[in-house]
């Protein structure tokens, strides 16, 4: 079942900027380590693991965030069990998708859109986060 908050055209434009993503990995790694320390400056103890299992964890994430927005689950859900994959609390999750956010953004340069945004906003479930916060 999809998630019916994404129209098709922001699926579209998440599956294809996820695809740039996977293939400027090492940038997407450099990317989302410096917006998540932006974030959460206490997270440096997850730069001392081995770089191959950061980014296979956050390739993971991305794409946990890519399969939730195909299947039943909304990402907001699932970005829960890849902020604790990444080593942090669960309270921490909007900063998590702020990061992950920003590194999409970061790595896509001048092809990042507002309708890019948007839809990778939706996919992470980022309005909701934003209201629960309020």
């Amino acid at each position: 079942m999809l998630d019916k908050s994404l129209t098709a055209k922001q699926r579209d434009l998440v599956r294809s900027s996820f695809c740039r993503i996977v293939f400027e990995i090492d940038m997407t790694v450099d990317c989302f380590y410096k917006r998540l320390l932006e974030q959460l400056p206490d997270a440096w103890p997850l730069l001392d693991e081995e770089e191959e299992f950061r980014r296979k964890r956050l390739l993971r994430g991305f794409a946990r965030v890519v399969a939730a927005m195909e299947g039943a689950a909304h990402a907001a859900a699932d970005l829960g069990a890849t902020v604790i994959d990444l080593g942090l609390d669960v309270i921490h999750r909007s900063r998590v998708a702020a990061a992950f956010l920003k590194t999409v953004e970061d790595v896509l340069g001048t092809s990042f859109t507002p309708d890019i945004e948007n839809a990778w906003r939706s996919a992470l479930g980022y309005p909701e986060m934003q209201r629960a916060a309020a």
